[in-house]
């Protein structure tokens, strides 16, 4: 099944979406990077048995890769930094700094409960799934820190 993005020419670079466990586990939002500079939210209309934008939570640019818990966007940035955004206000809540800035390629799997997301760090020629420890993940204080990063455990 394909759903379409509605009043939009680019295709969407990155994708987070966020489901509602009451509703069957049906997908509620859908958020999308539109030409790797805008985020975007969208609602489904059933009318329109699509999805269509509701409004554009942030102008930005080099996203790797995006995950929503809850109300949390939670955006990693080139240049080894991760934002997190409630995505009702509109309000920046914290920016996380991690040590080797280069070194990170991707990053999702936010847990709210434990504070924390996975990520994607180049090591050498490989590639290691390293677990970043986020306080004040609940905070909307828009303060800045700097993560602690330590191996995830499977």
């Amino acid at each position: 099944r394909q759903d379409p993005l509605l009043q939009t020419t680019d295709g969407a670079g990155r994708i987070a979406t966020n489901a509602d466990r009451e509703n069957s586990g049906m997908l509620q939002t859908l958020l999308a990077t539109m030409g790797d500079k805008m985020i975007v939210q969208y609602g489904w209309s059933v009318e329109r048995e699509a999805w269509e934008p509701l409004w554009d939570i942030e102008n930005t640019g080099g996203v790797l890769a995006m995950d929503l818990v809850q109300d949390r966007l939670l955006v990693f940035h080139r240049g080894g930094y991760l934002q997190a955004q409630d995505i009702k206000s509109g309000r920046l809540c914290s920016t996380w700094a991690f040590d080797s800035s280069d070194a990170v390629i991707g990053g999702g799997c936010g847990n709210k409960d434990h504070s924390s997301m996975l990520i994607l760090v180049k090591n050498g020629h490989g590639t290691d799934l390293m677990r970043a420890r986020l306080p004040a993940l609940d905070d909307c204080t828009g303060r800045t820190s700097k993560a602690s990063v330590a191996i995830a455990t499977t």
